[in-house]
Order: structure tokens, then sequence, then C-alpha cells
């Protein structure tokens, strides 16, 4: 009877855990869909493709995004002009392999004095294509000045 009781309490851990889907979050994503918060107009640009690229390197997740021929290490923010970098990275993947949520902070552009505080958060759905949210909030003079969230909608593309 006591092996019954552990063996009994891992099966009800594992019910509790959802199982990685087939494909995981690890691959080549490209953006689909991107509408601000409860909007309808999609914003993604077919003649600027962004990818989002994920992959396990050393133990943990490794991500790039690339766009209009731009690429850098994810998390990361663009600008129109390209990449910007960013500070106070932090990368935290779903215990299940199918999510990752990225914070971060983008900082002021020239002569300007508002900070961006970012949080991504993504997530692998059933039918294989990834969700997610960009919430992006102002902070100027340790004042947080509002803020807006993208929702994100991928397809998984065959490897690059």
């Amino acid at each position: 009877m006591r092996a019954l009781v552990p063996a009994a309490l891992v099966a009800a851990v594992l019910l509790l855990v959802p199982p990685a889907l087939a494909g995981g979050l690890p691959g080549t994503w490209l953006l689909q869909r991107q509408v601000y918060g409860e909007g309808e107009h999609n914003f993604a640009r077919p003649d600027q493709p962004f990818r989002l690229v994920f992959a396990p390197a050393a133990g943990r997740l490794a991500g790039r995004a690339l766009r209009d021929g731009a690429e850098a290490p994810w998390p990361c923010w663009f600008s129109p002009k390209g990449p910007v970098p960013v500070e106070d990275a932090r990368v935290v993947p779903d215990p299940d392999g199918n999510g990752v949520t990225a914070t971060y902070r983008v900082p002021p552009a020239p002569g300007d004095d508002t900070w961006l505080l970012v949080t991504e958060r993504y997530r692998v759905m059933e039918d294989d294509r990834l969700e997610g949210t960009v919430e992006v909030r102002f902070e100027r003079k340790g004042v947080l000045r509002g803020g807006f969230t993208w929702r994100r909608t991928f397809r998984r593309e065959a490897d690059r």
C-alpha cells in the first residue's frame, strides 16, 4: 500500500501539468496579425515580415527577432530604424515548453525622457499557432504614464 501512495501522487501531478504540444515553442514564427487592444485592424505588414525564432541553447531558451533584413537577439525592441538595445531583460520559459514571457526596458530615444517598460508573453496553441501579447507602458521620471497592448498571432514556418 505504501508504494501506491507515491505512485498515485505522481500520477495526479502529471495530470495537472499540460504536456508539451507536438511542435512546442522552438522554431521560426512569422507574424500574421497584430492588433491594438481589442481592435480589429491588422498592423502586421506582409511587405515588412517580422519573425521570432526560438531554439534551445545550453540549457536555456534562446531567441532571435528578424525584420526588414535586421536581426537581433530576443527580447529586443524594433524602432523604425531597426533593433534598439534593451536593458534588464529577463526571459522565463513556461515549465511545459509551450510558452515564454520576457520583460525588459527600452531606454529613451535621444532628446526624450520616456522609458518603455515591455512585457511579451507567447504561447503555442493546439492548432500550432503562436498567440501573444506585447504590453508597453510608458515611464517618465519614475511615474507610469499610460501604455498599450498589442495582440499578436504567428504561424510556424518550415525551418529557414
